[in-house]
């Protein structure tokens, strides 16, 4: 660009370098951005497709292994698209663009879509975009549309469930289809390595979607500095679907851009076949606690139906227990027999039932402000009431705690059959369905993560 310039060669070898090496540094071996955020992978992406397209207009050789780290990012946000198309808030996120060409929603991300299938040719990226979008034209011109209209639009061809190891985070959905089922996991690191700043102390937390939309998702960001106490909430562990001990976050906030410690997490194993999905994660952010605790938590997902998450709670002192449901905004009602229901769009609904060796009480917390519980935020700057369920105790550890999500055609249909199989350990040595059709224990071989299933 602008060749004419005296300095010009020297300003592109510069950038150039600075891209290359910070793709390398920042951006993990699986497709992960180092910071943990979907919105800020979305940034990233965006700068390295407008160097690459402005390095072929000016006939600028840029290293293969650029291109791939790309196409890995863009590979991620493909495997934590929900199934209605839009991309969930993970860690920070300030709505913000390279360049806004169209009015779209934060997690519309069709039209960087739209630019990767111009760019690298690729048919999932074209069925993820659904069709050309008007950000295509203004970069590329009418070439860029006619290179998306004549892909074919193709789901991608890798196995819907999959885990992403480096970045950690574990994606079991049902299929690719518009109206399937999927469920995220994270048990990555707070962020990345140097700050952790656009990171949130939401370490096993989970985000669900069925039927195509978003039951269980992450509560957002709302604000940078505007607010201490807003930002702080937004980002700590009570505002995600995990466990809370003793009504303290996995770490403390320093700075609007920084945590006191780093709590660390690990995917134990992952197993994925065609009849279900296990993720098995711990992390140890409450092992700071006078009484050390550490937090495991396995998923099963019982395709194509529903999922059991089992908590394990490991100490030898008492705490308080809080096992937290974050929903989007819709009605959402639990009754005495620990029962909650939410009515999702379309009829729709999921069903969740905790089963422990402990009275668990119940409750659904919505637009609070002391404290503040039971908001979301869609887009920065805004925030607005949605219901988070609780259910909680004190008691003495080690408690197991085993959660049934299951998702209903119908969100007035009746409970399904379901009962826990006691057990000589902290809580329910499994569940069975459907009186003994379908059994699922939790204390099976180490190797397997504990779980068996027939």
């Amino acid at each position: 660009m602008f060749p004419e310039l005296p300095m010009a060669g020297r300003w592109r070898a510069l950038g150039t370098r600075i891209l290359v090496e910070q793709s390398e540094r920042q951006v993990l071996e699986d497709g992960v951005y180092f910071e943990q955020s979907s919105g800020y992978q979305r940034y990233t992406i965006e700068i390295y497709l407008h160097f690459l397209i402005l390095a072929g207009r000016i006939g600028l050789a840029v290293a293969p292994e650029v291109a791939n780290r790309v196409r890995r990012m863009l590979d991620f946000l493909l495997a934590i698209r929900r199934p209605d198309g839009s991309i969930p808030h993970v860690g920070d996120a300030d709505g913000g663009w390279l360049l806004p060409l169209d009015e779209r929603s934060p997690d519309d991300f069709r039209g960087l879509f739209s630019n990767a299938a111009a760019v690298f040719g690729r048919p999932d990226y074209a069925w993820a975009a659904a069709g050309p979008m008007s950000e295509t034209l203004w970069l590329l011109g009418a070439a860029g549309l006619d290179a998306v209209e004549a892909l074919r639009p193709e789901p991608p061809s890798t196995t819907p469930s999959r885990l992403f190891a480096d970045g950690g985070y574990a994606v079991m959905r049902s299929d690719w289809g518009p109206h399937g089922h999927q469920l995220i996991l994270d048990a990555g690191p707070l962020g990345c390595g140097t700050s952790d700043g656009h990171g949130h102390a939401d370490l096993l937390s989970i985000q669900v979607a069925a039927f195509g939309a978003p039951y269980l998702v992450d509560a957002g960001t709302y604000c940078y500095t505007a607010d201490r106490e807003w930002r702080d909430f937004f980002r700590s562990t009570a505002a995600h679907s995990t466990v809370v001990v003793d009504g303290v976050g996995q770490a403390i906030p320093a700075g609007s851009f920084r945590w006191d410690g780093r709590p660390r997490a690990r995917v134990r194993r992952w197993r994925s076949t065609t009849a279900f999905d296990l993720v098995d994660a711990e992390h140890d952010a409450y092992q700071r606690l006078p009484d050390p605790v550490l937090h495991r938590r396995r998923v099963i997902f019982v395709k194509p139906r529903y999922w059991v998450v089992v908590d394990d709670l490991q100490g030898a002192a008492e705490h308080q227990v809080e096992l937290c449901f974050q929903f989007g905004p819709m009605p959402v009602t639990v009754d005495s027999a620990l029962w909650a229901r939410a009515e999702g769009p379309g009829g729709h609904g999921l069903l969740v039932r905790p089963f422990a060796s402990v009275p668990l009480k119940p409750e659904v917390v919505e637009g609070e402000i002391a404290p503040i519980r039971g908001w979301v935020s869609s887009n920065y700057g805004r925030r607005e009431p949605a219901p988070i369920l609780i259910y909680s105790a004190v008691t003495r550890l080690p408690l197991r705690i085993a959660t049934l999500l299951f998702p209903v055609e119908d969100a007035s249909a009746g409970f399904p059959d379901v009962c826990a199989l006691g057990g000589d350990g902290p809580g329910p040595a499994g569940l069975v369905l459907d009186r003994g059709l379908e059994w699922i224990g939790f204390e099976g071989p180490e190797a397997s993560g504990g779980v068996t299933l027939r």
